[in-house]
């Protein structure tokens, strides 16, 4: 800006942020209050581009504002995070703007956030679903990345020591999902992470029938996590975890199944191009590998088809 004129062409989006944190920053602390219930408001309204502007004013007013003030927003988001119920437009607002704050805090309030969302506790896990780990300072990675590892091999444990309920896969499921959340969230996960998540994944896969997957939707989001979790880990496990997931795969994709459910198989067979299929599985594999990529080129949404394409390139380059 050069008196009060942009250098640069902005978008419209960028020019009313502007506009929006200039007034902010000389708004009179008295109007503070009405302030930040209008930033909730604002996020929890349906219109997303609307959430993403009171996204940026906010992360700006935590960057404007003091490092306690940025603590007080971050616990206060936490907790509205917690309390959101599952696949609502809320939460991905509000997750949206939690994964952005993180970024914006001190490595002692991070310590702080830790200690009052706890990610060894199971009513927690809904909050680290949202905060990239990249972001904290390496101690307190460290013990994030080590809490949810650890829950989730217990609810593992207990899942198995029940006799592989299915009542309990709910549970099951948000762990994978935060042990993903630790995967994808870092550039590299420390190996005793990798290794242990490649076991308990190597544990799931051996349990998934591709008979039950066609009659019990939740373990069709299982088979989700765990596709997204094997292509973070695929050089780690074994042939006969990409064997049994091309066949839960092919049970499911032969049939009509949730998009999500292609794109996360697409995630899945990309990622296969970086390993070595060894010769005694490739009469196994390469075929039924061939017959998934063709199923997913073939669906009529151009959108799969695009991620398809991609997915093969991907698959063919590396």
């Amino acid at each position: 800006m050069l008196k009060g004129q942009a250098q640069v062409q902005v978008t419209l989006h960028q020019h009313i942020c502007v506009q929006l944190c200039a007034s902010v920053a000389v708004l009179p602390p008295v109007y503070f209050p009405v302030f930040e219930r209008c930033l909730v408001d604002a996020v929890l309204q349906a219109d997303t581009q609307t959430a993403l502007l009171a996204t940026d004013v906010w992360c700006f007013t935590a960057r404007y504002g003091t490092a306690e003030l940025c603590l007080h927003h971050i616990l206060l988001i936490a907790q509205m995070v917690k309390a959101c119920p599952t696949e609502c437009y809320q939460l991905f607002h509000l997750g949206m703007l939690l994964k952005r704050m993180v970024f914006l805090m001190t490595p002692v309030h991070q310590v702080e956030l830790v200690t009052h969302f706890p990610p060894s506790k199971m009513e927690n896990l809904p909050v680290w679903h949202h905060v990239l780990l990249r972001a904290l300072s390496e101690d307190t990675r460290l013990r994030v990345e080590a809490e949810i590892t650890e829950l989730t091999q217990k609810v593992l444990t207990d899942w198995q020591g029940g006799g592989h309920k299915l009542g309990q896969m709910d549970q099951v499921n948000s762990v994978l999902l935060s042990l993903l959340s630790v995967l994808r969230g870092q550039p590299s996960p420390g190996e005793q992470c990798v290794l242990s998540a490649a076991k308990m994944v190597t544990q799931l896969w051996l349990r998934m029938s591709p008979d039950q997957l066609q009659t019990h939707p939740v373990l069709q989001r299982t088979l989700q996590l765990l596709l997204s979790t094997t292509a973070a880990l695929v050089k780690k496990v074994q042939p006969q975890v990409v064997s049994q997931a091309l066949l839960c795969l092919d049970a499911v994709v032969s049939q009509k199944c949730a998009d999500y459910l292609l794109l996360a198989a697409l995630e899945f067979l990309s990622s296969l191009g970086k390993i070595f299929i060894p010769l005694e599985t490739q009469s196994q594999v390469l075929p039924r590998l061939s017959s998934l990529f063709g199923v997913i080129l073939a669906d009529q949404s151009w959108l799969l088809q695009q991620h398809a394409l991609e997915a093969f390139s991907f698959f063919a380059e590396v």
